[in-house]
């Protein structure tokens, strides 16, 4: 059936499984990388040498023929090590590794890029159990187990080692659950903008699944060892054996608890055997089909009724239309015939269920960045798909081919702005000549620029409305812009660029406003918000403050106020849970954004109704205030709105006061695990007081600037 669909040509056809050797890879799940598990080497292993590995088929004339070979990385031995746990050389994944295992290493002499010599630590076998044991083990599985049968926090994503706030096992056994999180009672009712004593992911059980579940598991292997075994395998195999497999690494974009789910159902085996125990124990102590009776209805009391109470109202998604309704609103901050780039599934397939299912804004090309570095996915892209004409990018097959062009490395050797077309050029080209450095004589890809430019035609982007009239002055002639600290570029950055060289500002290019930083290129200057997306455009923007993007308000105002839907957000009956609360948080940076553009320009009527509009279709009691309101009462009072402001200012700061009141009974065990959002709630609370002391509410700064004193003098900190 995969390889009948993927020869169809449908519009979603992922990893091409067409012919076998497609299908083998779709298989084998290549897409998702390779990871060590038996030999392999440590994070901060350096690459000593690299050979060919698996040959690459593709189907020509009727035939396989062999395209090109995978490379296989020969990694200093020095840092290699049996049953390797900490592989990954990411930066985050590196910091993570660090916290989880504690890892000091052990100094070993190894030589750099630039052939010197230094000391390098390596982590010790210890501390890659260590990591495998806390984190993979028990973070990435028993966490999970636990929340099945004993109980769960809440539904906030938690990553770093010994985090009692975030997304941890419970029971609701008072005592056991503060020994392992600290006080359980006075919660505060919000942490970070995230709904915390009242959360609805918060279910607890009371170990109750679980001793049922012991107790058929030691009743079945007394009773019937070899049975036992076979359920006991199962267990095994679709728990702990997968997570021996994928090797996980730190950061994972979402909860992974949907990974084990066999290993819950051989467990549930053992707790419907825990209620036969418990009926055969009650049997010898008190004869008779009432105690059996009486059993059946007190197990089923006790924990299906008591689980299904926990669970109904976060597993409820009735009326709540997020997800579509914010790929609407992706796919409406597009121009028509849109080039869209997005990153991750998370952020992708809403908006493919948009047009492929709802017929939604079927003339925008949606392009996952995670997926451009497979040659199968950019083959996709020279196709027409629904309305959506084919991208327009200039190589060929052969020159994205996989193992070729994988990595670029950036060798700046013409020193100044290098027109990009003649750089795609350069790159695409196969004469030897561009694969060699003069300097090492060395055979490699590389882009021989990291200043680019790309000419500007005025007329035609005024004509086609890429820039709009008011901003005509402002075009420049050339966009000039650099890579920055680059010292490589991937596949999916080098089919960006090549589609920049070849768009001739035909057709609206848009990044998601949730792709990473570093997918921009540098080109994030000559970005305008447009809504949940940003065009670019030959107009030059200073940054700041961690926010890009110039602003035509007229653009954004008709998108927030006339465009957009809100998912269904205002219904109190609607769960809003973490992933939802994280993305909408992203509107309300908009609405900001927006009305301090519209105040700027004198229009401060308009910007008191998209301060208004925000509340009303993202209200506070279903997304809670945090940092990220702080430009909202701003506007507020810029706005002459003082009334709505100090509205706004007295709720968050009674929000950050119960918050730091719960941090502050916290002992030393728990009180280093919840820095990082102790430090927020108080430089929330000080940028609050001083917004405040900014717009001439004195007696509002004054009294929070004399709370926050209190808990910055009791945490030891007078900064």
């Amino acid at each position: 059936m995969s390889i009948i669909r993927s020869n169809a040509n449908t519009p979603l056809n992922e990893n091409n499984p067409s012919n076998l050797f497609n299908l083998l890879s779709y298989l084998s799940r290549e897409q998702y990388g390779d990871r060590p598990l038996l030999y392999g080497q440590y994070y901060n292993a350096p690459v000593r040498d690299m050979k060919e590995g698996k040959a690459v088929y593709a189907e020509k004339n009727g035939k396989y023929v062999e395209i090109s070979h995978k490379p296989i990385y020969i990694f200093d031995p020095q840092f290699c090590t049996i049953f390797p746990r900490m592989f990954s050389s990411e930066g985050s994944h590196v910091m993570s590794y660090k916290d989880w295992a504690n890892i000091k290493g052990t100094p070993v002499e190894s030589t750099n890029q630039r052939g010197e010599s230094e000391k390098v630590y390596v982590p010790t076998f210890t501390e890659n159990l260590r990591f495998f044991f806390r984190y993979q083990v028990g973070w990435m599985y028993l966490r999970y187990f636990m929340w099945n049968f004993a109980g769960r926090q809440n539904d906030i994503q938690g990553n770093m080692h010994n985090d009692n706030l975030k997304g941890n096992w419970i029971s609701g056994i008072k005592f056991i659950d503060e020994l392992r999180l600290g006080p359980q009672d006075r919660l505060p009712e919000n942490i970070s903008g995230y709904k915390f004593k009242h959360n609805k992911g918060r279910n607890t059980y009371f170990f109750l699944p679980l001793l049922l579940g012991l107790a058929g598991l030691f009743n079945h292997y007394k009773k019937d060892k070899k049975n036992f075994s076979v359920v006991m395998l199962l267990f095994f195999m679709t728990g702990l054996a997968i997570v021996l497999y994928l090797n996980q690494k730190p950061f994972e974009p979402r909860e992974r608890d949907y990974s084990y789910v066999g290993s819950y159902y051989a467990f549930s085996i053992w707790i419907g055997l825990g209620v036969l125990t418990l009926i055969q124990w009650v049997g010898k102590k008190f004869p008779g089909l009432l105690s059996g009776v009486l059993i059946i209805i007190l197990c089923l009391v006790l924990v299906p009724c008591i689980m299904a109470n926990q669970n109904w109202d976060d597993h409820d998604r009735s009326r709540r239309y997020t997800s579509t309704d914010s790929a609407y609103d992706y796919l409406n901050s597009c121009a028509p015939n849109a080039i869209l780039f997005s990153m991750g599934d998370n952020d992708t397939f809403p908006l493919w269920c948009a047009q492929e299912v709802l017929g939604i804004r079927t003339d925008v090309r949606v392009v996952n960045l995670s997926y451009l570095s497979a040659d199968w996915y950019i083959d996709q892209m020279k196709r027409k798909v629904n309305d959506s004409d084919p991208l327009p990018f200039a190589m060929t097959s052969d020159k994205y081919k996989t193992g070729t062009r994988d990595m670029l490395y950036v060798v700046d050797r013409v020193g100044k702005y290098a027109d990009l077309k003649e750089v795609m050029d350069f790159v695409a080209s196969d004469n030897p000549e561009t694969k060699t450095l003069p300097s090492a004589g060395e055979r490699i890809e590389y882009i021989p620029a990291n200043k680019l430019s790309l000419a500007v035609d005025a007329k035609k982007v005024l004509m086609n409305k890429t820039v709009t009239a008011q901003f005509a002055d402002s075009i420049a002639p050339e966009m000039q812009w650099d890579l920055g600290k680059k010292k490589v570029l991937y596949k999916n950055d080098m089919i960006v660029l090549d589609i920049m060289a070849n768009n001739n500002w035909e057709r609206p290019v848009y990044f998601a406003i949730t792709v990473p930083d570093e997918n921009y290129l540098g080109m994030e200057k000559y970005f305008r918000l447009d809504g949940l997306a940003y065009r670019i455009i030959p107009v030059s923007h200073t940054n700041r403050d961690g926010q890009y993007g110039s602003i035509d308000t007229q653009i954004l105002y008709d998108n927030l106020m006339n465009k957009f839907k809100w998912g269904n957000v205002t219904d109190p009956r609607v769960y809003i849970d973490e992933n939802n609360i994280r993305m909408l948080s992203n509107f309300r940076n908009n609405f900001s954004r927006l009305a301090e553009a519209l105040i700027n320009e004198n229009k401060t009527d308009q910007a008191v109704k998209v301060l208004d509009k925000c509340f009303e279709v993202l209200p506070i009691e279903q997304i809670p205030l945090n940092y990220w309101a702080l430009p909202l009462i701003e506007q507020y009072y810029r706005a002459k709105q003082v009334t709505k402001g100090n509205d706004l200012v007295n709720k968050l700061f009674a929000s950050l006061t119960e918050e730091a009141q719960y941090y502050s009974r916290l002992n030393n065990k728990f009180a280093n695990s919840i820095d990082p959002e102790k430090r927020m709630c108080l430089y929330t609370m000080s940028q609050l007081a001083q917004i405040t002391d900014t717009f001439d509410q004195k007696d509002l700064s004054r009294n929070i600037t004399n709370v926050l004193r209190g808990y910055m003098s009791t945490s030891g900190n007078e900064q």
